[in-house]
Parts: C-alpha cells; sequence; structure tokens
C-alpha cells in the first residue's frame, strides 16, 4: 500500500473499536501533525485515542523511540488515554519489544497506555475482516488470506480493482456529459475564441 492508502487502511481498522465514537485523520500533508495521523474520540472517556501510522519497510528500536519522542513534544500529550503505534513492519524480534516495553514505562508515567500495531496485530484484525481486504487488496487476497467461503460471501461487493476501473469510468462519463451540454462561460466573457473545458472551469 502507499503511506496515504496504509493511513486509511489504519483509520478503517479504528472504526471497528468498541470504544470509538468518532475518529478521523489529523490534518493534512504539510500541516504539523503533533506526532500523530489519526485520533478517534471514545464512548465512556474525556481522553482520546491517538495513532502514529508508519508505512515503512523497517521499523527498528530508533524508529520507536523517535516516533514516542515525536509524540510527547506535541500538544496531544495531556488529551490522550492510548498512543497506538501502527507500522506494516514486525513488532516480534526482541529488540523492538525490548523498545517498545521502555517506551510503555515512559507513557504510563504520564497516564498513558502504549499500543503497537504491527504486522502480526494488523493481520489477526484483518483475518476478521474480508471486506476490509477485499476493499484494500482485493478478492484474490481474500481467497488467499481469509479463505474462498469469506470470498464468495462478498458476493457482488466491488474490489479494489473494480472500484479503481469504476472510478475512471464515472470521471469519463460525466466529463463528457458535461462537456457535451454545459454551455460553459461565454467566449466573451474570457476574452478569446476559445471556451474553457469542464475540468478548467
Amino acid at each position: 500500500l502507499t503511506w496515504e492508502d496504509f493511513q486509511k487502511l489504519c483509520l478503517r481498522l479504528v472504526r471497528f473499536e468498541a470504544n470509538v465514537e468518532h475518529c478521523q485523520v489529523y490534518g493534512t500533508q504539510g500541516q504539523k501533525q503533533e506526532g500523530i495521523d489519526l485520533f478517534a474520540r471514545q464512548k465512556l472517556s474525556e481522553k482520546y485515542r491517538v495513532y502514529q501510522c508508519k508505512r515503512v519497510a523497517t521499523f527498528g528500536p530508533a524508529d520507536i523511540r523517535r516516533a514516542v519522542s515525536e509524540f510527547l513534544s506535541g500538544t496531544w500529550v495531556d488529551r490522550t488515554e492510548i498512543f497506538v503505534l501502527c507500522t506494516q513492519d514486525s513488532m516480534v524480534p526482541t529488540q523492538k519489544a525490548d523498545e517498545i516495553e521502555a517506551q510503555k514505562l515512559m507513557l504510563k508515567a504520564k497516564g498513558i497506555t502504549l499500543l503497537p500495531w504491527g504486522a502480526e496485530e494488523l493481520n489477526v484484525m484483518l483475518k476478521g475482516r474480508p471486506e476490509v481486504v477485499n476493499d484494500f487488496f482485493g478478492r484474490e487476497w481474500v481467497k488467499e488470506f481469509i479463505g474462498e467461503d469469506a470470498a464468495k460471501a462478498l458476493g457482488r461487493r466491488l474490489d479494489l480493482a473494480q472500484v479503481r476501473e469504476f472510478r475512471t469510468r464515472c470521471w469519463q462519463l460525466y466529463s463528457h456529459v458535461f462537456e457535451n451540454h454545459d454551455p460553459g462561460i461565454p467566449s466573451a466573457q474570457l476574452g478569446s475564441s476559445s471556451s474553457l473545458s469542464i475540468t478548467s472551469r
């Protein structure tokens, strides 16, 4: 997945969390994000769950320390109850597991629980969500990862490739319709003899 799609995948999984009443991306590209990518308002707590998403091939102990440090230097610390570190890399190797435990103690002193969502945790969550696997990875991955029955149960639901094709065809259709039926801005107002295309307008 691209980093944008990895972030969307994490957001989708956050929506399934039992105590979450609202969640969203925090900030847009280029804005200061205070060490978090997503935040979730909880039903039974005044404080938030926040998420930092790292779509990188390797995420080692130094990266874990840096991620926590970045969060601690931001403005969400006093409002946060749970800090979730999301990465596609495995958190099982001993050096990473030890660093996670060390950072847990540091955050615990501030009343914050650290939860790692590494490759293994994400796989467990996705095993029970064939529709999410379908939406982000395609129907063939549902078959391989969860099973033939789960893929069949999705019925006519579009998979990733089909959604992309559908969006492209919709764009082509509506562009064609509007180009042919929208009179646009009169040429005299444009100061030229040519009219602007629908996309330019």
